[in-house]
């Protein structure tokens, strides 16, 4: 096969790899309502769809990250697609919840194994100078994941049924393994280094006790236990991390690694903003404005169908100037969203809400391939896994911390009533929880500033 062609096609499927990961996770929340009449699920249960999988994804990304690169990444990235393809279709099939929460989990793992390696594939393909340019295409599959996941789930469910959701959305990363099967060469090899699976343990029980309990917040005492357990265990983590003679994860190479650490620490930060941003919008549009579920998904939509169409473009900026500029630039147009999202009122204009959007939507738009960018070129080849989990692990914690802020808001000032009853009360919750999330992102937005006073990696 041609080399334009071949490298083309693996462009293709690792797009089509990117966009399924994120499709599925953006069209759980049109299908939950169906799912939960339809088998009596409690709002526990409706969670724990969500929770499980995130916490397993993002609880395995460093251990699977490190196995990637001590073997073959290649090899695992072909399991990951077939295992994501194959869970979703056996969440069709569930008839109980039970079923549905554990095949979410399995799904969470597959993701977890395309997150860690999709991009440092990306890495490994494309040419030096095309490097961004490549992270845009797939990035920008992602954010279209995210766009279109709602329509294509409300349209499907509401003709066919919430199960033919899951059977159809399982074709993407089937066709993804297919292309990947003629395009992408396996070369499987014992574990040249060995995972260390005692930290790793710590490790994936600190996450997932953080991811839990952020879910449970307002609901259970538990909620507050469980993310104080995880703050020790993560504590243990890094004191142990630095003692033992193979660890999973060289925090003190990460560290003096300036433009690696730099740039996952400003990734945490913006991300800390987004679920949290979205959520608290859907809620006011919907309970405090009245508005329809289809218009306020309108409005929503604008955010990713931007970051879509945009991301393609910064990554191809970002071959031709310094991706640090970029990035410090996407950092401001995130500050700017959140401070607006700051200043929304009972009353507030419906331009002013698009404009929230539309800034979010360039803001990650422009930070996301450059970042990346950044990320890749700061490590070796063989570190690429391990970089790839990195970033997919600080951006599952940005968002964890994100609904972490706006859940403990809205169980301090709330408490059990609904937000019908209380909406000044909600309003308040919203001004808080995005001052906060402004703060975070000047932060980050200092942090990126310092960077653009560096060379590139």
């Amino acid at each position: 096969m041609a080399i334009i062609p071949r490298r083309f096609l693996l462009i293709v499927f690792i797009a089509i790899s990117q966009f399924s990961s994120a499709f599925m996770h953006s069209i759980m929340g049109v299908t939950l309502p169906p799912i939960g009449s339809e088998l009596g699920a409690s709002g526990v249960e409706l969670g724990l769809t969500e929770s499980v999988f995130l916490g397993a994804s993002a609880a395995l990304l460093l251990p699977i990250g490190r196995l990637a690169d001590a073997t073959d990444r290649n090899t695992l990235f072909k399991g990951g697609l077939i295992a994501l393809a194959v869970t979703t279709v056996v969440i069709g099939f569930q008839p109980s919840m039970t079923g549905i929460v554990g095949a979410r989990f399995l799904q969470g793992i597959a993701a977890a194994f395309l997150t860690a390696t999709g991009m440092a594939i990306v890495a490994d393909i494309a040419p030096r100078d095309q490097l961004g340019r490549m992270f845009g295409l797939a990035i920008g599959a992602t954010y279209f994941g995210l766009a279109s996941g709602p329509f294509f789930a409300g349209l499907v469910t509401t003709h066919l049924g919430w199960r033919w959701v899951f059977f159809l959305a399982a074709l993407p990363p089937l066709t993804a393994f297919f292309l990947s099967r003629i395009t992408l060469d396996s070369t499987w090899r014992m574990p040249v280094a060995k995972v260390n699976l005692r930290t790793s343990a710590i490790l994936i029980t600190a996450i997932a006790m953080f991811v839990a309990g952020s879910a449970m917040l307002g609901q259970t005492a538990y909620g507050y236990a469980f993310v104080a357990l995880a703050a020790m265990l993560g504590a243990a983590f890094l004191v142990i991390e630095r003692r033992v003679s193979e660890p999973l994860l060289d925090i003190d190479e990460v560290r003096q690694n300036r433009p690696l650490s730099r740039a996952l620490m400003v990734q945490f930060l913006i991300y800390c903003g987004t679920v949290g941003t979205t959520f608290l919008l859907s809620v006011y549009l919907q309970v405090i404005r009245g508005y329809s579920p289809e218009a306020t998904g309108h409005i929503l939509v604008i955010g990713p169908v931007v970051m879509a169409v945009v991301a393609p473009l910064a990554g191809r900026l970002s071959d031709r100037i310094s991706p640090n500029l970029i990035c410090a630039l996407g950092a401001v147009l995130v500050l700017c969203s959140v401070s607006l999202a700051a200043m929304v009122g009972e009353t507030s204009a419906e331009t002013h809400l698009i404009a929230i959007m539309l800034f979010q939507g360039l803001g990650f738009a422009l930070f996301s391939a450059p970042n990346i960018t950044i990320i890749m070129n700061s490590v070796q080849s063989g570190e690429r896994s391990m970089a790839s989990a990195l970033s997919g692990l600080m951006r599952s914690l940005g968002m964890v911390v994100s609904m972490f802020v706006v859940t403990a808001a809205i169980s301090t000032s709330l408490g059990t009533a609904a937000v019908a009853e209380r909406p000044a009360e909600f309003l308040s919750v919203m001004t808080w929880s995005f001052v906060t999330f402004a703060a975070l992102t000047v932060v980050a937005v200092m942090a990126a500033a310092l960077a653009t006073r560096s060379p590139a990696p």
